[in-house]
């Protein structure tokens, strides 16, 4: 089962969104997504992919994180 959700943010929703997921991290617990109705307990090495585009003057970042963990019987992988 895969669910993906896309979400138009301001900075300082996403700044917040960042905050929240980081402070969870920390923890050492499980990541929570309210947007997903989904939870993990990420294990490590946590993968990250860091991207950056310039084409025909559009230039962008892409940060791709998958959280990977046991969510009740099943591997879950969260995407923000």
């Amino acid at each position: 089962m895969e669910i993906e959700k896309s979400l138009n943010l301001t900075r300082k929703e996403l700044a917040d969104l960042l905050k929240g997921v980081a402070e969870q991290l920390e923890a050492g617990g499980s990541v929570k997504s309210e947007t997903l109705n989904a939870e993990v307990t990420p294990g490590e090495p946590i993968f990250v992919k860091f991207e950056y585009e310039d084409e025909y003057g559009q230039k962008k970042i892409e940060i791709d994180i998958h959280l990977v963990g046991q969510s009740q019987s099943q591997t879950t992988p969260a995407k923000l």
